[in-house]
């Protein structure tokens, strides 16, 4: 994971934990979304534990 990456989910977190304390729904789930695309970006695996494409042209 980069630096980049690591600053990014620090944000979103700060952003997800001010969510969750004024019970901001949608807010919340926007963070969620939007950390698990830079975990995924990092990781290249999808939930479902497929490589994402940019990853499987790595390998191929």
């Amino acid at each position: 994971m980069t630096s980049e990456q690591i600053v990014a989910r620090a944000k979103i977190n700060a952003r997800l934990e001010a969510a969750r304390r004024s019970g901001d729904v949608p807010e919340m789930q926007r963070c969620l979304a939007e950390d698990i695309a830079v975990l995924q970006s990092a990781y290249g695996v999808h939930l479902a534990g497929e490589p994402d494409l940019a990853s499987r042209r790595k390998i191929i």
